[in-house]
């Protein structure tokens, strides 16, 4: 048979019996580039496929993206593979039929000649697929062996698999005219792929932004409540390296996300957001995020961090973990201790030796204070009026919120001696717990920060329980006490919204007010102590 050479390197297709034609148009012998043999063909593909896929899963470092170097390295060690696949062919002779086949009818039949064919045919498709860029057939392959990269790396592995196939492919042809395999030999060691930089937090969230922006995704008023948003995400997370916020860096966020008062940036300008909850606890500011504005933010963050993980800022969304709130009633919507609950947390707290630690918190549920109103008492907060020992919650040391929040509060029976006790010969002014107002005159930032660490492990199963959620319980336990609304809103220092009463009525004496108090029927007191 007559073979005609070509100037790219290949010989002119011959002419084939019909009755070999069909073999020459199945896929599986164009892939294994060597069997008539349909079998044998797909098993010998998913053989070579299986250890090249195995070899780039081991070098792929979760969808990190690579340099052009690396990607050079791993064409290598493919082009290898290939080239050790077509030795181990050759040697086997692999292109020859076995006996039963079409050649046992034509023993004549020019099966190198043959070979040589099939190998031009395939090579004329993979120089004009590089000539026109056409990456159709290595397009998939690079996309199932680096998944997660980005675009341009997965069309550059694309392009250099094509060249690898056309390589490979050339070098059989000629060593069917018996010129020598290139020796090409594989990398023992895996070449490394550096991570990608993992940015900070404040500058991932600049890129998103200005991503939105530029699609004009959003009018300049969400941008500039989105914006809000993300800085307040990033103080309560801490502005940190991408990689390195966690999914409890997102139950922190998702438990004091909702502290956050209404409208806080009108009411609290300049103020890191740990500051501003801080803040609206000292001013006895109860207008919170209402639940539909917290699941609004949530969303929001959670499409940020799915944004992040599409652009390779990050491998998995740690935002999964903030889940919708219950858009009820604000009164049902916050959650109150249960007396199981409220046994464990006392009994850690009991283990901590920082009066403010022990005492805050049974004050808040045996009084129904705020964590700023019970941080900042000063000995003589604690006295007598009218016969009854009460908390004075005064301004003397510290804002309050309105006249409301100025109030006489009896003093339980379960903790009174133990208060009296400790109170006894305290310096006058002095801080009754050691605490130190902050920057911003709060006595309770760290104090907060702390309780609510404690009670995390006190008490996981409840992600939305908070160290506030003891002055929620005293409002739910008097009301299950058949108390009426005005005298729980007058201990808490809440206005009366009810004319008859809020206007013209008068606060009820201490007295009346101490056998409200006394109604309290609660699981801890200071035994504990």
């Amino acid at each position: 048979m007559a073979v005609q050479k070509r100037s790219n390197g290949f010989v002119s297709r011959t002419v084939v019996p019909p009755d070999l034609r069909p073999l020459i148009r199945r896929r599986e012998i164009v892939r294994s580039l060597g069997t008539g043999n349909s079998r044998d063909a797909r098993q010998r593909a998913v053989r070579f496929e299986g250890r090249v896929s195995a070899l780039f899963l081991r070098l792929r470092q979760d969808g990190a993206a690579m340099d052009h170097n690396q990607i050079d390295a791993l064409v290598h060690q493919y082009l290898a593979d290939a080239l050790r696949d077509i030795d181990e062919r050759l040697a086997a002779g692999q292109w020859k039929m076995a006996r039963g086949d079409a050649s046992s009818r034509d023993g004549d039949y020019d099966w190198n000649a043959f070979a040589q064919s099939v190998l031009a045919e395939r090579g004329e498709d993979l120089q004009d697929a590089l000539a026109y860029n056409r990456l159709k057939e290595t397009l998939p392959e690079a996309e199932r062996l680096l998944p997660g990269a980005p675009q341009e790396v997965i069309h550059l592995l694309a392009r250099r698999l094509l060249e690898a196939k056309y390589e490979a492919n050339l070098a059989e042809f000629r060593a069917l005219r018996g010129e020598p395999l290139p020796r090409i030999v594989a990398t023992t060691t895996v070449p490394a792929v550096s991570p990608k930089e993992s940015p900070l937090l404040s500058a991932m969230v600049a890129d998103y932004v200005e991503f939105k922006r530029a699609g004009r995704k959003w009018t300049r008023k969400t941008e500039s409540q989105l914006r809000n948003l993300f800085r307040v995400m990033t103080e309560i997370l801490g502005d940190k390296p991408v990689r390195d916020v966690t999914k409890e860096d997102m139950r922190e966020l998702y438990r004091l996300l909702p502290q956050m008062p209404a409208h806080a940036t009108k009411r609290y300008p300049g103020l890191s957001a740990v500051d501003v909850i801080a803040a609206a606890d000292a001013d006895g500011q109860d207008e919170r995020l209402s639940p539909k504005s917290q699941n609004d933010y949530f969303t929001q963050i959670k499409s940020l961090w799915k944004w992040a993980v599409e652009n390779d800022y990050i491998d998995k969304s740690p935002a999964v973990v903030l889940k919708a709130v219950d858009e009820t009633a604000a009164w049902d919507q916050r959650p109150a201790f249960t007396d199981d609950q409220m046994v464990e947390y006392f009994s850690a707290l009991s283990s901590q030796e920082d009066p403010a630690t022990l005492w805050v918190p049974r004050l808040m549920l045996y009084a129904g204070l705020r964590t700023e109103e019970a941080a900042k008492l000063v000995p003589e907060d604690v006295r007598e009026e009218q016969g009854v020992y009460v908390v004075d919650i005064n301004r003397n040391h510290g804002r309050l919120k309105t006249k409301n929040a100025d109030r006489l509060v009896p003093i339980h029976s379960a903790i009174l001696p133990a208060l009296l006790k400790y109170t006894e010969g305290r310096p006058v002014g002095a801080n009754l717990w050691g605490l130190k107002p902050n920057a911003n005159g709060v006595h309770s930032a760290y104090l907060s920060k702390r309780l609510n660490a404690i009670l995390d492990q006190a008490c996981p199963e409840n992600d939305r329980l908070v160290t506030y959620s003891l002055r929620h319980t005293f409002a739910t336990r008097l009301k299950y006490a058949d108390v009426q609304d005005h005298a729980i809103s007058e201990l808490m220092g809440h206005g009366v919204k009810e004319l008859s009463v809020g206007r013209y009525g008068k606060r009820l004496d201490v007295t009346r007010l101490k056998e409200v108090v006394e109604k309290l029927q609660l699981p801890v007191g200071v035994s504990t102590l």
